[in-house]
């Protein structure tokens, strides 16, 4: 509190930017952290819709039905 002021700033006026900038910074860190399992995640299920379209693909060829 006693310490100058830079620009006239008050120390509410400072801390305000500073956790903005902590939160964002944070959220970030987090979204990348949930992304690599989710991204995974729906790159199996990709996979596991294409096996079963293949696999229902494959199904109609046997009975002739197009």
């Amino acid at each position: 509190m006693t310490a100058p002021r830079v620009r006239g700033i008050s120390p509410v006026m400072d801390q305000q930017p500073g956790g903005i900038i902590m939160w964002i910074s944070g959220s970030l860190l987090t979204i990348a952290i949930v992304s690599v399992p989710f991204i995974r995640w729906m790159l199996q299920q990709e996979t596991r819709q294409r096996e079963q379209e293949a696999l229902m693909e494959e199904v109609d060829n046997e009975i002739g039905v197009m």
